[in-house]
C-alpha cells in the first residue's frame, strides 16, 4: 500500500474537513487515552500548539543569477516572489471562509508578510528563497479548528504531518501536546515545593516558578501559579500551571505541556503516529517520566536518582516506560546543502562570475570538478532529491 501523501493532499483534507480516515487514530475529536492513574481516571491530551512550514515546489532560479539580481536591488530576491501571496492565499483557502483574515504588513521567523485568523497565522514572503510558507496554530487556533470542524481527531492530523514531513517537504517545527488533570492529581503548591527542595530528577538544567498574585486584599487566596522546566531556546520544554486559575473557572484543572521543537517535535509526532490507537497518553506521560521525575527524600542517601518516585507522580503519569526523544546525528539534505552555499558561497561565486573572463566556463568547470570528486554521501543528495521532486510531477505548484 502506497502511504506517500502530498502537501496538495493535505490542503484537500483540511479544505474538505477530512483527514483521512486511514490515519485517525481514534474516533473522538480529543484523546482522553493513554496511560490509566491508579485512580482509574486518563488525563486528557490535546494538541496545544502546531507549527509547521512548507517548502516552496517551484523551480529554482540559479544560485548566481538571484545573488546578482538581489544585489543589484539591495536585497534578497526571491525566485518565486510573485506568488509567496498566492501560496498563502490558497492555504488560507484551504481553511474555508470561517473568520475574517486580516492581511499584516509584518511577519515573524524570517517572513515579512503574514495573514491573520484568530489564533491562525500563516506567514508568507521569507527573506530567503524556497521557503514557502509556514502556518502557525496557537492553542487558541487549535480549538478554533475543532469547533470549526477542521480537527476531528487530532491523532489524525498529527499522523498525517509525520508522514509529510519525510515525504512532501513540509517541516514541523513545534508541536506542544497538554496533558491534563481533572482528577486532582497535580497539585500545583506541591510541585513548585518539591523543586523549591531538590526533590526533582530532572534532564532540564534548570526550573522556575511564576506567581501570579491578586492585588486586592479581598482576594481568597493567590492563584495562578506555573512552573517551567528548561529554556526558551530548549529544544524541549515542560511546564505545569493552574488552568483552572488562567480561565477563571471552579473546579481543579492543572495542565502539563510538552512543547518540543525542530527534530524533537518531528520525532514526538512520529511516536504519536505510529503508536497504537487509544495509547497518545501513554507516549506523552513516557516522555514526560523521561525528563523529570519528582522523588521522596531519603536522608541515608545523598544520590537523588536512587530515591522513590513521588506516589502522587507515579498515580498521574501511570505505569508507563519513558520514553526519549532522541534523534540521531544531523542529516545532510539537499535543501541544508542549498541553504549553506546560498548563505556562505554564493557571494564569492558571484565575484568568480562577474570576474573572470568567462564567469559561466569558470563555474562549469568548478562544478565538473567538484562533481569527480563526489562521495558516496553526495550521490545520496542528489538521488533523494530527484525522487523527492518526482512525486510533484503534474501536481499544482502553487501549494
Amino acid at each position: 500500500m502506497n502511504n506517500t501523501i502530498s502537501a496538495d493532499k493535505f490542503a484537500l483534507a483540511v479544505q474538505t474537513k477530512n483527514v483521512p480516515q486511514a490515519v485517525q487514530l481514534s474516533a473522538a475529536p480529543l484523546c482522553n487515552t493513554g496511560a490509566v492513574n491508579t485512580q482509574g481516571v486518563a488525563p486528557s491530551v490535546i494538541v496545544d500548539w502546531l507549527t509547521f512550514v512548507i517548502l516552496d515546489e517551484q523551480p529554482r532560479i540559479s544560485i548566481i543569477k538571484r545573488a546578482k539580481k538581489g544585489a543589484k536591488k539591495g536585497r534578497s530576491a526571491s525566485p518565486v516572489g510573485f506568488r509567496w501571496s498566492e501560496q498563502a492565499a490558497r492555504f488560507r483557502d484551504s481553511f474555508g471562509a470561517e473568520g475574517d483574515w486580516s492581511e499584516k504588513s509584518s511577519g515573524a521567523l524570517g517572513y515579512r508578510r503574514s495573514m491573520r485568523n484568530g489564533g491562525i497565522t500563516i506567514f508568507y514572503d521569507h527573506a530567503e528563497a524556497g521557503r514557502g510558507v509556514c502556518v502557525a496554530v496557537s492553542g487558541k487556533g487549535c480549538r478554533q479548528l475543532e469547533e470549526q470542524g477542521y480537527v476531528r481527531t487530532w491523532a489524525g492530523w498529527v499522523n498525517l504531518l509525520s508522514r509529510l514531513t519525510s515525504t512532501a517537504g513540509v517541516h514541523l517545527t513545534r508541536l506542544d501536546v497538554a496533558y491534563d488533570d481533572r482528577a486532582g492529581l497535580l497539585d500545583m503548591a506541591r510541585i513548585s515545593e518539591y523543586v523549591q527542595t531538590g526533590r526533582v530528577v530532572s534532564r532540564f538544567k534548570s526550573a522556575y516558578t511564576i506567581q501570579k498574585t491578586a492585588l486586592d486584599p479581598a482576594a481568597a487566596q493567590a492563584r495562578g501559579l506555573t512552573v517551567n522546566f528548561g529554556s526558551r531556546s530548549s529544544r524541549v520544554m515542560a511546564r505545569f500551571y493552574d488552568k483552572a486559575a488562567e480561565q477563571d473557572v471552579a473546579g481543579h484543572w492543572v495542565r502539563c505541556e510538552v512543547e518540543a521543537k525542530d527534530e524533537r517535535a518531528q520525532e514526538l509526532a512520529r511516536l504519536l503516529a505510529d503508536c497504537p490507537g487509544g495509547e497518545e497518553g501513554a507516549v506523552v506521560a513516557g516522555v514526560l517520566r523521561n525528563y523529570i521525575s519528582f522523588r521522596e527524600t531519603d536522608a541515608t542517601d545523598s544520590n537523588r536518582s536512587r530515591w522513590e518516585e513521588a506516589g502522587w507522580w507515579l498515580a498521574f503519569v501511570g505505569a508507563v516506560a519513558r520514553v526519549r526523544l532522541s534523534v540521531g546525528l544531523p542529516v545532510r539534505t539537499w535543501e541544508k546543502t542549498r541553504a549553506w552555499v546560498e548563505a556562505q558561497v554564493a557571494p564569492a561565486l558571484a565575484v568568480l562570475y562577474d570576474g573572470a573572463a568567462s564567469g559561466k566556463d569558470l563555474l562549469a568547470e568548478l562544478v565538473q570538478d567538484g562533481r569527480r570528486r563526489w562521495k558516496s554521501h553526495h550521490r545520496r543528495l542528489v538521488t533523494n532529491e530527484r525522487a523527492r521532486l518526482s512525486q510533484f510531477a503534474g501536481v499544482p505548484t502553487g501549494f
